[in-house]
C-alpha cells in the first residue's frame, strides 16, 4: 500500500514515450473540432467525423498522441469501444466502476489491492487475472489475454516492460489523471474512459452529478472566524513527503476553512522536507493528515519517537487514508476516491469540526 500512499503525495514528473502505435502526426483536419473541457488540463479530445484524436499530457508538454474511431479506415487509428483491457492503477478502476464496465476489465497487476466487491468476486472466480506488479507484470500471461488495450501510467522503472510490451504489438494508453491540480480535473478524466470504453453519454452525465454535489457542498461550507492548522505527510528514510501548497490535497483543506502550514508555497506536486524543518513549521499546528498505513498511535510513534512531540499528536488529531479498508486489506480511497471529492470533502468537514461524528468518516480513520 505504501506504493500507493506515495502516489498521492509525490508529484511523478516522468518524462515519456509515445505510445507503441508510433505518434500521429499533428492533424491538420480543418473539420476537427476540439471537445470542451471544464477543468482537466492533462488530455484533450479532438473530433472529426467519426474519428477521434486524442492528446496525453504530462505537467509540460504531449506525452502520447493516438486517433481512435467507431469506424477506422486506416491502421494507425485504433478501434473503439474497448471490450477487453487491463488496468494496472487503483485509480483506474474506479473509473472502470463508475461506468459500470466491470466485465471488460480482465487483468490487473496486484488484485489484493482491488477495493471492489464485484470485481473481488471476478478475481476468486478466475475472470480477473493477477499479473504481478505494475513494474514487472507476467509476460506470458499479457499476452494470452491478449487485451484490446492497457491503460497505463509513467513509471520509469518499467521501461523495460514497455518496450516489450511495444515490440509485442500491445497497445498502451498512458493516463496522467494524478497529474491534474484539482478535484474535479480529476472527476473529469471519467469522459476519456467513456469514449474509450462505449459509455460517452453516460460518462458525461455521471460527471455532471460529480461536480453538482461537489459543488453543491462547498458551497455550503461557511467561514471559520478561527481556522484550524493542518500539515501532511510523513517520513519515509530520512525525508519527509508532503503536498505542495498548490496540490490539490491543500486545496482541500482550503475550501473546507483549513490553514495548510505550507500554503504559501509554489508547487503543485509534493515537497521534501528534513525532519527539523517540519518540526519548525508543524509542531504546532491542530491537525495533521496522511501517515501512511499506520493504524495507530503506537504504531506510528514505533517508526519515529519525534512524532510525539507534535500537538496534533499529543491531542490525537492524526488522521490516515485508510479508513475504507476491506477485509483482504485493499484501500478504497486510491480506487473509489478520485470520484468522490464530495466525500472526501465531507471527511474534511467532519474532522475539521471539534464536535464532529468522527464514526461517519469514509476515506479518513482517526488514530488512537
Amino acid at each position: 500500500m505504501k506504493k500507493h500512499f506515495l502516489l498521492i503525495i509525490i508529484s511523478m514528473s516522468f518524462l515519456m514515450s509515445c505510445n507503441n502505435s508510433g505518434k500521429v502526426e499533428q492533424s491538420t483536419d480543418v473539420n476537427e473540432q476540439e471537445i470542451p473541457l471544464k477543468y482537466a488540463t492533462h488530455f484533450k479530445i479532438f473530433k472529426s467525423g467519426n474519428d477521434f484524436r486524442i492528446e496525453i499530457y504530462d505537467r509540460q508538454k504531449v506525452v502520447q498522441e493516438f486517433k481512435v474511431s467507431t469506424n477506422p479506415q486506416s491502421d494507425d487509428v485504433l478501434k473503439i469501444p474497448f471490450k477487453r483491457y487491463i488496468a494496472t492503477s487503483t485509480t483506474h478502476l474506479g473509473y472502470v466502476e463508475q461506468l459500470d464496465l466491470r466485465e471488460g476489465l480482465i487483468g490487473f497487476p496486484n488484485t489484493n489491492f482491488i477495493s471492489d466487491t464485484i470485481l473481488h468476486h471476478r478475481v476468486i472466480k478466475n475472470e480477473l487475472v493477477e499479473l504481478g506488479t505494475a513494474e514487472s507484470m507476467n509476460m506470458e500471461k499479457l499476452f494470452e489475454l491478449n487485451p484490446d488495450v492497457i491503460f497505463d501510467f509513467p513509471n520509469p522503472i518499467a521501461e523495460g516492460q514497455k518496450e516489450k510490451l511495444k515490440k509485442a504489438g500491445l497497445k498502451t494508453i498512458i493516463i496522467t489523471e494524478f497529474y491534474e491540480e484539482t478535484a474535479l480535473g480529476k472527476v473529469e478524466w471519467i469522459k476519456l474512459f467513456g469514449l474509450l470504453l462505449g459509455k460517452q453519454e453516460k460518462s458525461n452525465i455521471e460527471f455532471q452529478e460529480i461536480e453538482r454535489r461537489y459543488i453543491e457542498l462547498t458551497n455550503s461550507i461557511e467561514e471559520k472566524e478561527n481556522k484550524p492548522t493542518v500539515f501532511s505527510g510523513i517520513m519515509f528514510g530520512d525525508t519527509w513527503y508532503a503536498p505542495g501548497g498548490q496540490s490539490f490535497a491543500a486545496k482541500f483543506y482550503k475550501t473546507v476553512g483549513a490553514n495548510y502550514v505550507w500554503k504559501d508555497d509554489l508547487s503543485s506536486g509534493s515537497n521534501s522536507f528534513s525532519f527539523e524543518r517540519v518540526f519548525k513549521d508543524a509542531v504546532g499546528a491542530d491537525y495533521w493528515i496522511g501517515v501512511g498505513g499506520q493504524k495507530s498511535l503506537e504504531s506510528l510513534l514505533s517508526t519515529n519517537s519525534n512524532y510525539s512531540l507534535f500537538k496534533a499528536f499529543k491531542q490525537k488529531n492524526v488522521y490516515s487514508f485508510y479508513g475504507g479498508i476491506t477485509t483482504w486489506g485493499a484501500n478504497s480511497y486510491f480506487e473509489k476516491g478520485v470520484l468522490e471529492p464530495d466525500v472526501i470533502l465531507k471527511d474534511l468537514i467532519i474532522i475539521f469540526d471539534e464536535k464532529g461524528d468522527k464514526s461517519k468518516l469514509v476515506y479518513h480513520k482517526r488514530l488512537y
